[in-house]
């Protein structure tokens, strides 16, 4: 943890010597970090595709940047659409059951198609492990991984929009 407070502290030392040194047209321009985790030392558990989820401070995406927002539910489909329907949240554009993801995106054409008509996925967690097999390689290549989402108990708006913001 030490270690790795000193590396934010030199990247920022550096990112404040080029902006200094900066005379571009755009002058308040963001600078990217990117951010690797090492595990020294596997999990005890066995492994599994679903990614953990780390609570930062402030969330990369918010509900204001993001256009259009899919979640793959469980069936039956109508029943959650309902329930995510009631938290209010405007970029949720659609809720697509599992059995109608594998019936309507069978074609590589409706896959990409599907892709590309949405910003974020979201993902069921009870359907999450069985969806590398519906969405196919196009989706993993463009790195779109559906995030995992506990849909099934979701309660309170603050639930949901926690977890959309954690993305």
């Amino acid at each position: 943890m030490k270690q790795a407070l000193k590396a934010v502290q030199a990247l920022q030392k550096y990112a404040k010597k080029v902006q200094g040194k900066k005379t571009t047209l755009l002058e308040n321009e963001n600078m990217p970090v990117h951010l690797n985790f090492t595990l020294t030392q596997l999990p005890s558990h066995a492994p599994t595709p679903k990614p953990l989820q780390v609570e930062l401070p402030n969330a990369f995406t918010t509900k204001e940047n993001l256009s259009r927002v899919c979640i793959f539910v469980k069936d039956p489909e109508a029943d959650f659409k309902k329930e995510i329907e009631a938290l209010n949240i405007p970029c949720i554009a659609e809720v697509i059951g599992f059995d109608r993801l594998r019936r309507e995106f069978r074609e590589y054409s409706d896959k990409k198609k599907l892709l590309r008509e949405y910003d974020l996925f979201l993902a069921d967690i009870r359907v999450y492990k069985m969806l590398p097999e519906c969405l196919g390689r196009e989706f993993y290549a463009k790195k779109m991984f559906p995030f995992p989402l506990k849909v099934h108990n979701l309660g309170p708006e603050e639930t949901a929009a926690k977890d959309l913001e954690a993305q």
